[in-house]
């Protein structure tokens, strides 16, 4: 197979070099499933013994001259392999016990250290699902968290949109090589993630097509990567549980959002809520769960007492005035899905800021 072109505007391409560890590292594992690499790590009894112990095994086995071959593969391509143990490779990844060896990454490093909260869900998500997961990660984003997902359809890519929205970063995590985007509809979403700062990574090396067994496998990453994993939309046999299963086994924090009840994709979420998943309304319970320290984060949280707590309420908030207007009109104005909007709109009218008269809806005076 040929080696991978870069994507247009990669930054990538200009990033450090790979170490010979990292390079060396990834030559040997090309050829070894998990299974052999658990073998390995109860060989060594942990991780910081494997990784004492290969460079001398490599040292003898890793010719320069294969070094080289090996990094004119990865870096014209923009990719990046980082080794764990090098100060590249994600920390909170690296507490995980079956931690990734070596990452293969595309774009920018700047986001890596800051907490991360992976948003996931349904591939067939509704529009009001998707609208939510867009407006969680870019609130998220907006209060100085990085957003990991997995570059799939619905919630994932929704949740990537809602950080790049936030002009935030956000991290893929890919089940396939780093330049093997799929599907192939996403691959405009992928240039604006590197354009952007944003990170693409996997465990597998470039030109790895993508395959259904690898996508159970890379949700481990996504967890660990994170300090907490938001399930939109969920039925109760989706690949988000499994990740969800995951971060509980790994001890971050699992959070769903509620489904209406006899909706298929809401199987899944209710059931996590039963066995003790915290429940989502915004963005504010997510950081409050993770004890996020960052900027923007003391604003997102005491903006429910002046105002709607995410930016979509706040714009829908501002189309009203003292004169009614029907929910097609708002749909129209907002240029949101008409459920979207219907869901926003009871959720101002709980929380007080709107009232529904004949017809529509108006802003109550005493929030204007």
């Amino acid at each position: 197979m040929p080696d991978p072109e870069p994507l247009p505007g990669d930054p990538a391409a200009k990033q450090s070099r790979s170490s010979d560890f990292a390079l060396a590292l990834s030559l040997q594992l090309q050829h070894l499933d998990r299974k052999t690499l658990r073998t390995w790590l109860s060989d060594a009894q942990d991780l910081e013994g494997l990784v004492q112990h290969l460079p001398e095994n490599l040292a003898r086995r890793v010719s320069p001259g294969r070094l080289a071959r090996q990094r004119r593969r990865l870096e014209p391509a923009g990719v990046l392999a980082v080794a764990t143990g090098e100060p590249a490779y994600p920390e909170l990844l690296a507490e995980i016990p079956d931690a990734p060896l070596v990452l293969y990454c595309r774009g920018g490093q700047a986001g890596v250290c800051a907490p991360a909260v992976a948003v996931v869900g349904a591939r067939r998500a509704t529009a009001a699902g998707q609208a939510f997961a867009r407006e969680l990660a870019m609130d998220l984003a907006a209060a100085g968290a990085v957003v990991v997902s997995g570059l799939a359809l619905g919630v994932d890519a929704s949740a990537h949109l809602g950080a790049l929205d936030a002009s935030g970063k956000t991290i893929a995590v890919l089940g396939s090589g780093p330049d093997q985007v799929q599907p192939m509809s996403n691959l405009p979403l992928a240039e604006r993630i590197l354009a952007t700062g944003g990170l693409i990574v996997s465990e597998y090396a470039p030109g790895t097509p993508a395959a259904p067994f690898r996508f159970p496998e890379r949700n481990r990453i996504i967890s660990g990567m994170s300090r907490a994993v938001v399930v939109v939309e969920a039925s109760a046999r989706s690949g988000s549980l499994i990740t969800a299963r995951l971060a509980a086994e790994q001890g971050r924090e699992v959070l769903a959002v509620p489904g209406a009840p006899g909706f298929p994709g809401s199987s899944g979420v209710n059931r996590l809520l039963k066995n003790g998943a915290s429940l989502v309304e915004n963005a504010a319970d997510v950081l409050l769960a993770i004890g996020a320290d960052m900027p923007g984060v003391r604003r997102l949280l005491t903006e429910p007492e002046t105002g709607p707590a995410s930016a979509s309420l706040q714009r829908l908030l501002d189309l009203l005035d003292g004169h009614a207007r029907t929910l097609d009109e708002l749909s129209a104005a907002a240029q949101r899905p008409l459920e979207a909007c219907a869901i926003e709109l009871t959720e101002l009218e709980l929380g007080g800021f709107v009232q529904r008269v004949a017809g529509g809806y108006i802003r109550r005076p005493s929030n204007f």
